[in-house]
């Protein structure tokens, strides 16, 4: 498996705002008696505050972390015979264990990023107690029209003017198909309208983590629009977690939608509908009474026939030369042959694939860590 490093986790791990929210949270559900699961701990960091509450067990269920890290944590804070390490992702973990509370940072840039929720609603189904406490439990989605003209200029329109007289007009579809995540602030955008809730969920209730919205705003004063601004809210006990441009920086970002520009008067209504499935391209459309237009993050990157058709469901999938190489190596899996070995072997009938001995290993090594135990 692949990791993070320590240092690359740090604005999670010692985002100090966000996680006096979560320890407020935990405070108010946690026993003697508590068992405690950490969904994605990474480093572990939620998890060592429910132990160190006086939790009974804290279970850190983790695929992909840097495990020996979270120990060395774990026995700096002398908390060991607390926690107990599960390198397994969520969906993998079968057990009859129940706990009291599951905490986690599933939720995404705009919540719905990275689809991590489902694997939430898995767990929550799987092993939370009828009752018990998920830590967040509730969270909106917020969206607002925003003129924004220099980042704007810089990040879309800029294609248009090229570099040192080479032209680069034709990316300018995809730049204004593509999403920004930055953390923004007052002095980046000016707000057209109030912000408002697009989709709300429970998360003790919710079944899919998709958004088929639509929201209209009246503008205040005559402006020109440059796409909306979205982040979410999110509730951690009786707290709301803020990831508002306005609330004080997290690790998480807002995400800006462009669209192109249009002048709006005084009082016009605009509207977004936003549409996503689960695990899917994000899609908006914008409209005015005088015109609407629609984007999709499908369009953000440029693509072929070819690739379309290898991507559907009815394509019959053939391997390719690297494809090849990497099933004889998964045949060798399981033996007794080293690494060195399997890339000796793997070298006589796919030289033309590596440029050396090296490569060839590291190409193992990448499947090992993908696949082998």
């Amino acid at each position: 498996m692949s990791y993070e490093s320590p240092v690359e986790q740090r604005s999670m791990v010692l985002d100090d705002y966000r996680n006096g929210f979560y320890r407020r949270a935990l405070e108010q559900v946690i026993g003697p008696e508590s068992v405690v699961m950490d969904l994605g701990s990474g480093l572990g960091i939620l998890g060592f505050i429910a132990a160190s509450l006086g939790a009974k067990k804290v279970l850190l269920v983790e695929s992909v972390t840097n495990q020996e890290a979270a120990r060395q944590i774990a026995a700096e804070n002398g908390l060991e015979d607390k926690v107990e390490f599960i390198p397994i992702a969520a969906e993998k973990l079968y057990s009859d264990v129940k706990v009291d509370v599951i905490t986690s940072v599933f939720t995404g840039n705009f919540l719905l990023e990275e689809d991590l929720l489902p694997l939430l609603f898995l767990a929550r189904d799987r092993f939370l107690k009828p009752g018990g406490s998920l830590i967040p439990d509730r969270a909106s989605m917020v969206v607002a029209p925003i003129s924004m003209s220099s980042f704007y200029d810089s990040h879309i329109n800029s294609w248009v003017d090229g570099s040192q007289g080479i032209k680069h007009g034709s990316m300018l579809p995809f730049a204004q198909n593509s999403l920004y995540f930055e953390s923004f602030n007052d002095a980046n955008f000016t707000l057209l309208a109030e912000p408002r809730k697009i989709r709300s969920l429970d998360f003790h209730t919710a079944t899919t983590a998709d958004c088929h919205e639509q929201v209209s705003f009246h503008i205040r004063n005559e402006a020109q629009i440059d796409g909306f601004l979205c982040w979410f809210d999110a509730r951690l006990g009786g707290a709301w977690l803020s990831t508002s441009p306005n609330a004080p920086k997290t690790h998480w970002s807002q995400v800006y939608m462009p669209v192109n520009r249009m002048k709006l008067v005084a009082q016009e209504t605009v509207s977004i509908e936003i549409d996503r499935a689960e695990f899917g391209e994000w899609h908006w459309r914008c409209s005015t009474s005088k015109e609407s237009q629609q984007y999709s993050t499908f369009l953000a990157v440029p693509t072929t026939l070819a690739e379309l058709r290898r991507r559907s469901e009815f394509s019959s999938p053939t391997l390719s030369d690297s494809g090849r190489a990497a099933k004889f190596v998964l045949t060798r899996f399981g033996e007794t042959a080293t690494v060195s070995e399997i890339a000796a072997e793997l070298s006589k009938d796919f030289s033309a694939l590596f440029v050396d001995e090296v490569a060839v290993i590291r190409f193992i090594q990448g499947i090992a860590e993908r696949f082998g135990e």
